[in-house]
């Protein structure tokens, strides 16, 4: 974000800012016309300098010549950083203007007053330049004893300007700028207003609620007013402050935002998507589709981080997104993948996953890569989340890389949180990678530190995963048997359904009781689908002969697709569908290969018909093929 104001322009003749360098008295300077003119002509000069290296010299020339005064200088450096961001840069003398400026100010220090402090932060933020700690601290205290006299333009910039160098201004001095924000809230223009929430949405400094009901106030009555970018910065500091203004305000913005996107430019879009999601406040329909509209024209201009907030926001907001504008985006992201970082790579994983669309494996394969690539600089919340995505998308990344992911995990096994323990090893058991013994224990043990910030679906998604690795949680069983067994869900039921099967297996000493036993299996056979595969499997299967069973329950409660006893043996057969497999190789996931193992210990010679073997087969050679499936020498 950069301002717009330019406080140098239209000001080359007031004399405050006529400062001359040390040792350079005012009377050397001005005592005759032609030094005036002179002067006059410098500044012209630098405004019309052509590049950098043209602009460099002649401000060094005039520097040596004593003629150089605070507001050529300016003057100079708001040129600079024009040229600087066209691409018209040369860094060595960049690096000497800027040292030289910096020299300047610390010079004149004392002898500055609010404006020109203003304006001198705003200078360095332009061409986006730290200046020396000392210099910043000294700057600070100037501005915390100029305050009574600042003007809400310039408070603006001087907040604006210490932010966006990076610099965090001492907590003193935020609860004064804010206070004085407060006070002179009535005579901000929208810019200005924008650029101080900006500021405080950067630094996540959450300013009082009584402030924050002054700015919602002053922005419902000026947001006609606001352009295309002064909207995406307030809701983009609304969201970074996780603050959720009033209905009125907030519908207002929506409104505004609908009206005016078409001017928005790429990074404008991307925070205000992202920044509806952050505060939960889902756009309409129609609002969400000009969005999407919107968005696909802006896509060429795309930078990373613009196609990880749309796609991030989108997928926060639950919303169903076209498949025109998901292929567009994909077709996007993967021309710069190689650009991305770890955040933009995790988050693009989780939200292609949490939107449940089309994904093909060539999508995911160059993202794997540059997970790889970059795993050194993933944080714990980034691995989690794109292990998460991997099992959700059912995609099986190499083994080496799932080792790799394995080895940081069990590195910074300390740091995670309850929610990140949980799909890491969810992700482990449905992607069927087995950690390590030690690996497992010391999850296992973080998890028993942090075991009362677990919610119901962690805690079964835990569970379920170690008794995949037939790996003994004691702590993690002892207290999912204290949740009540109605409150699970389907798919909780059959992962807890599969752990007693297990634990029976294994004669572990920690079972659920019977009633809660029972309870699992009615909430398995209260959700039981029959799928036109299975339909069709079961036709075949009569028609050869076999007295068969659809939806078969056995003795142990298991569901079975189809059920066959021949020749004393007892066959499971199961139509596995696209979700048994891994979508980028036809390899059973984990959950299919404990079903298969559990059928197997329970006595059942598992039959396993694969969707695409099935698909690729005519009719006249089905019963062919499944008379070479259902034999009855052969065991699992």
């Amino acid at each position: 974000m950069m301002h717009r104001g330019v406080l140098f322009a239209g000001h080359e003749r007031r004399s405050a800012w006529a400062i001359p360098l040390c040792g350079k008295s005012k009377k050397a300077q001005l005592d005759s016309k032609s030094n005036r003119h002179a002067s006059l002509a410098l500044a012209r000069k630098i405004k019309a300098a052509r590049d950098v290296h043209q602009l460099a010299n002649m401000v060094f020339a005039a520097e040596a010549a004593g003629g150089l005064n605070v507001l050529h200088l300016a003057s100079a450096l708001h040129r600079n950083a024009t040229l600087w961001k066209s691409g018209s840069h040369l860094q060595s003398p960049q690096h000497n203007l800027c040292h030289f400026y910096e020299r300047l100010v610390a010079e004149n220090l004392p002898s500055l007053g609010a404006r020109m402090l203003a304006n001198a932060v705003w200078a360095f933020a332009k061409i986006n330049h730290q200046p020396k700690e000392e210099l910043l601290q000294d700057m600070e205290h100037a501005l915390q004893n100029c305050l009574q006299e600042i003007k809400p333009q310039e408070l603006a910039i001087a907040l604006w300007g210490l932010v966006k160098i990076g610099w965090k201004p001492t907590s003193q001095l935020l609860h004064n700028m804010t206070g004085s924000m407060q006070t002179h809230m009535d005579m901000f223009k929208p810019q200005e207003l924008v650029n101080m929430m900006w500021a405080l949405g950067k630094l996540k400094h959450m300013p009082e609620k009584s402030l924050l009901r002054d700015v919602e106030r002053a922005m419902h009555n000026m947001l006609s007013s606001f352009n295309e970018q002064d909207l995406s910065n307030a809701l983009w500091a609304f969201g970074s402050l996780q603050y959720t203004p009033g209905d009125a305000l907030m519908e207002g913005l929506k409104s505004e935002v609908r009206l005016k996107m078409r001017g928005f430019c790429p990074q404008a879009f991307s925070n205000t998507i992202w920044a509806f999601a952050k505060l939960n406040q889902a756009p309409s329909w129609g609002l969400l589709r000009d969005l999407e509209l919107a968005a696909m024209r802006q896509l060429a201009r795309f930078v990373p981080q613009d196609f990880s907030n749309v796609l991030w926001a989108f997928a926060k907001l639950g919303c169903a997104v076209d498949w025109r504008f998901m292929r567009d985006m994909q077709i996007g992201i993967l021309n710069q993948v190689e650009k991305m970082n770890s955040q933009e790579l995790a988050n693009i994983l989780w939200a292609v996953a949490t939107l449940v669309c089309n994904t093909p494996p060539e999508f995911i394969r160059p993202l794997e890569k540059q997970v790889w690539i970059k795993l050194e600089e993933f944080n714990g919340q980034e691995v989690a989340n794109s292990l998460w995505a991997f099992a959700t998308l059912g995609h099986m990344p190499e083994p080496a890389l799932m080792r790799c992911l394995e080895r940081v995990v069990h590195l910074h096994v300390v740091i995670f949180l309850p929610q990140e323990l949980a799909n890491i090893l969810w992700a482990f058991a449905k992607l069927a990678h087995r950690p390590e013994e030690e690996f497992l224990h010391n999850v296992d043990n973080r998890i028993q530190v942090t075991l009362k910030s677990f919610i119901q679906q962690e805690l079964v998604n835990a569970l379920w995963a170690f008794c995949h690795f037939q790996y003994k949680s004691v702590t993690l069983w002892r207290t999912v048997c204290t949740i009540e067994s109605a409150a699970f869900t389907v798919e909780e039921a059959v992962q807890l359904y599969q752990v007693q099967l297990t634990g029976k297996i294994l004669e572990w000493p920690y079972l659920f009781p019977a009633e809660v036993e029972d309870t699992l299996r009615r909430h398995i056979l209260n959700s039981t689908v029959v799928s036109q595969f299975q339909l069709d499997l079961y036709r075949e299967v009569v028609q050869m002969g076999y007295d068969a069973k659809l939806e078969y329950l056995t003795p142990e409660g298991f569901s079975l697709d189809i059920y066959i006893r021949f020749h004393s043996t007892e066959y499971a057969v199961e139509a596995d569908g696209p979700t048994h497999y891994a979508s980028n190789k036809d390899v059973e996931l984990g959950h299919t290969r404990m079903r298969n193992w559990l059928l197997y210990k329970l006595g059942y010679t598992v039959v396993s018909i694969p969707y695409f073997e099935w698909a690729a087969l005519l009719p006249s050679q089905r019963q062919m093929y499944l008379a070479t499936k259902i034999n009855p020498h052969s065991r699992v």
